[in-house]
């Protein structure tokens, strides 16, 4: 069954701002189609730039959240960010390209602003995202995006980031992403007016993109994302090994079998995708199956590539491209899952796992192929290490993520039972018939008290800022709440809730 999202307008926003986003990610941020870092040396210093801005950057927004990512739906502050990202990557093509000796200052100064506005809008998109998780599912959300990953590959390919078309592209694809952030945000709240009326028009028309919370919590679900996090860039240091290899040269056309094994496993995922129960254990099951399969073929990668260095014959650097290309496709799958689910913050989560391992792994390889030359020994000592890091943060991870399933399953548990009481009595005790239907569906479902405040508030229809007002709780905590009923209801959208209470108060059976 296609998704509802996949035929509306805001699925499409979804699809075409999340292929232009992906494709800045997937390409390193243009390292080869605007600096041309391994035949010009004036590109690759200023490449080196802006990885190292690039790394502050989405260290620092993680961290300074809460001050400056209260932006409105439609402010004119992500089309700033558009904007500066497209013209700050406009004047670097034209500064590396119109004069063999540019001007350093005005490159540098070029630079900063788009490593600066590029992250920003990164995690603009990250919050926006979850947002969307929300209101959509998280099946939905995850298929619109695996469908805008793939055509990010189509837009412009290895064979074509050169040319004129593919310039156009890549400069103004930081525009036309805000564009559709904008053009996504109008959309998501105007058919929430259309579905729930003036009162969540009210309240939507001040709504800010908040941060999910305020930090990282030491819990094992952050800290299986700390790993994950290593794990990520370790992998990235494999995929990115050709370029410290002897005889690289960019790659300039995609491999056939290669690039048909990428949008294979693309649409496994889908399939996987819409085989979740809104994160049920059997979807926690699937994710650590497909992460599981995508490690594995990491290690074949890995011994293939040390297997070549050690008899010194060739290696297909289009396998370790591909590794690279999966890894962050999986990542933010299980990602996806992890910040829905839990309390953690969208932008720590996405920028510190997902953008921080990509630049930081590229950075790395920039440093060590400047400094270092690596021979056949070095290169196995060089793998050898990477492996056995791998194998430490792939356990770490594993104990971590289990342990916080776990700790996040007892915990609701131990809510649910210590509510069992109360909630019997209110149904018990209910005249009111929208009442009753949601005693009827607090009791079959197992929800705790302040869940169910949350639903009976959502079946009525009101937005998520209504709620935290009527609640006196913050919108990140009503998120939460949301997110634990659509996991233990196995709906995805408000208008599931609602219509899962109507239904309950006529004596239907629903789900």
């Amino acid at each position: 069954m296609i998704p509802r999202l996949l035929s509306s307008k805001e699925g499409w926003f979804l699809i075409l701002g999340w292929a232009l986003v992906w494709m800045g990610l997937e390409k390193a941020f243009y390292g080869e189609a605007v600096f041309s870092y391994s035949s010009n040396t004036t590109g690759l210093w200023a490449y080196a730039v802006l990885l190292i801005v690039m790394v502050i950057a989405s260290v620092a927004i993680p961290l300074l959240e809460k001050p400056f990512l209260h932006v409105k739906t439609g402010c004119w502050g992500i089309i700033l960010a558009g904007a500066l990202s497209s013209c700050a990557l406009g004047a670097c093509m034209l500064l590396l390209r119109d004069s063999e000796d540019p001007n350093r200052v005005g490159l540098v100064a070029a630079v900063i602003v788009y490593g600066i506005s590029s992250c920003i809008l990164f995690a603009l998109w990250a919050v926006r995202l979850r947002d969307m998780v929300f209101d959509h599912g998280l099946p939905s959300v995850l298929i619109a995006c695996l469908v805008g990953i793939a055509l990010s590959f189509l837009l412009v390919p290895s064979s074509l980031r050169m040319s004129a078309y593919g310039q156009v592209v890549v400069q103004m694809s930081g525009f036309l992403s805000s564009i559709f952030l904008i053009l996504l945000g109008n959309s998501t709240y105007k058919e929430h007016n259309e579905a729930f009326g003036n009162d969540a028009e009210a309240s939507s028309t001040s709504r800010e993109i908040v941060p999910e919370s305020a930090g990282f919590h030491i819990n094992p679900l952050a800290l299986s994302v700390a790993m994950l996090t290593m794990l990520s860039f370790l992998i990235h240091l494999l995929g990115y090994s050709e370029y410290i290899g002897p005889g690289y040269v960019a790659i300039q056309a995609e491999d056939a079998y290669c690039f048909a094994a990428l949008f294979a496993v693309i649409f496994i995922l889908i399939i996987a995708a819409l085989r979740m129960d809104s994160l049920s254990y059997a979807g926690d099951r699937l994710l650590l199956y497909l992460f599981t399969a995508s490690v594995l073929f990491t290690f074949v990668v890995f011994f293939m590539m040390l297997s070549a260095v050690t008899v010194n014959t060739l290696f297909s650097y289009a396998l370790t491209k591909l590794l690279r290309r999966i890894i962050k496709i999986v990542v933010f799958f299980m990602l996806a899952s992890v910040v829905y689910q839990s309390n953690l913050s969208p932008i720590k989560a996405f920028c510190l796992a997902l953008l921080l391992p990509t630049i930081a792994a590229k950075l790395t390889q920039i440093l060590l192929s400047t400094f270092i030359t690596f021979d056949t020994g070095t290169l196995v000592l060089y793998y050898s290490v990477t492996g056995f890091l791998l194998v430490l943060f792939l356990c770490l991870y594993f104990v971590f993520y289990i342990r916080g399933m776990l700790g996040f399953f007892a915990h609701e548990t131990e809510d649910t039972q210590s509510e069992a009481v109360v909630q019997q009595d209110a149904l018990n005790t209910n005249t009111d018939p929208h009442e009753t239907a949601l005693a009827h569906c607090v009791d079959k479902y197992k929800l705790t008290t302040r869940e169910s405040d949350v639903m009976g508030f959502l079946a009525k229809g009101y937005s998520i800022q209504k709620i935290s007002e009527k609640l006196f709780i913050s919108e990140n905590t009503v998120k939460t709440h949301i997110g634990s009923i659509y996991r233990k209801t196995g709906l995805h959208s408000r208008q599931e809730i609602i219509d899962l209470v109507s239904d309950a108060g006529t004596g239907k059976n629903k789900n």
